[in-house]
C-alpha cells in the first residue's frame, strides 16, 4: 500500500512540476501571507489534444491503417477527400498541414482530381479519420 501511495505522489508531483513549466498553472503572491493559484484549464486541453494527437500518430505508424481505392470526392477548401475501395465502401478523409503526398514525379494534393485510384494511409483522431499519406496508384 505504501508504494502505491509513493508512485502516486511521484505522479503528481511530476505532473505538478510539468504543469508549471507548461503554462497551465500560475502562482502568485499577491499580498504578504497569501499565495494565489491561476489554473489555465484552455491550455491544459490545448496539450492534452496535442499529446493524443501525437500518440496517436505514432500508434497509427505501428498499425498502419491503409485504404486503397478511387477518389470520389475532393474539396481543397474544406481539405476533404472521399475515397471508394474495392469492395464499395466509401471512406472520408482530412488532410493537414502534416500530411505528406507521394507520386513517382512532383504532386501535390490538387493532382487527385486527376488521378484514379490511390492508397490512403491515415490515422484515426477522436472518430476523424487524417491524412498522414496519400499515393497514387498505377493501374
Amino acid at each position: 500500500m505504501l508504494r502505491l501511495i509513493q508512485l502516486f505522489a511521484v505522479v503528481a508531483l511530476v505532473t505538478v512540476v510539468t504543469g508549471y513549466f507548461r503554462g497551465w498553472f500560475e502562482v502568485s503572491k499577491p499580498g504578504t501571507d497569501e499565495y494565489s493559484v491561476r489554473v489555465d484549464r484552455d491550455k491544459i486541453g490545448t496539450d492534452t489534444k496535442k499529446a493524443r494527437r501525437i500518440a496517436t500518430k505514432l500508434s497509427g505508424r505501428l498499425t498502419g491503417s491503409r485504404v486503397e481505392g478511387k477518389v470520389t470526392f475532393y474539396n481543397p477548401i474544406t481539405s476533404k477527400l472521399s475515397v471508394s475501395d474495392d469492395n464499395g465502401a466509401e471512406h472520408a478523409f482530412k488532410w493537414t498541414d502534416q500530411s505528406e503526398f507521394a507520386k513517382d514525379s512532383e504532386g501535390d494534393f490538387i493532382d487527385l482530381a486527376k488521378s484514379a485510384r490511390v492508397a490512403v494511409t491515415f490515422n484515426d483522431v477522436d472518430g476523424t479519420k487524417i491524412i498522414e499519406k496519400v499515393e497514387i496508384l498505377e493501374d
